[in-house]
């Protein structure tokens, strides 16, 4: 999968927008495609993700804990 990589704001580089190259495709698990977004995210502090199809709460639930992190509950 491609990615569009860029600030979300010209003037500001938080948070930085993740989308697809083409909109609507999934949020992946793929370990090349993790990779990237966790160095991106340790680079740049905060990441947008934007454009894609998601597939639901549980499906989100795994991409974020995914990185590594517990989830928080508020």
């Amino acid at each position: 999968m491609t990615l569009a990589v860029g600030p979300l704001l010209p003037a500001s580089s938080l948070p930085l927008q993740v989308a697809p190259e083409r909109p609507g495709q999934r949020l992946s698990l793929d370990p090349a495609a993790l990779r990237c977004s966790a160095q991106l995210l340790s680079s740049a502090g905060a990441l947008l993700f934007r454009g894609f199809q998601v597939g639901g709460v549980d499906a989100f639930r795994a991409f974020a804990r995914s990185f590594g992190s517990e989830l928080l509950g508020y």
